[in-house]
């Protein structure tokens, strides 16, 4: 039986690696079966991951600049987009 407790860092941890592992191996097959080159599929699998990385982490950036879920209080979302509608 699963536990009502929150979940772990190092299972997220465990989990977001699996799921990336997971995520390749899936792409890799596709490659290979839309081409036929194991060759192929390689570099794509090994390019996808390098990409993802990156592309993870400007998203990460990108959403620290956003003022939303930090737990500071309640913000009102709509008083916020409407500042941000005038500041244009």
């Amino acid at each position: 039986m699963i536990s009502e407790s929150k979940e772990t860092h190092i299972r997220s941890i465990i989990k977001a690696i699996t799921y990336r592992i997971f995520g390749t191996l899936l792409s890799m097959i596709t490659v290979f079966i839309v081409s036929g080159s194991i060759k192929l599929a390689l570099e794509f699998g090994i390019l996808e991951i390098i990409l993802k990385i990156i592309g993870y982490y400007i998203f990460e950036r990108i959403w620290s600049h956003i003022p939303i879920g930090y737990g500071r209080g309640k913000i009102d979302i709509i008083e916020k987009i409407k500042r941000w509608f005038k500041n244009d």
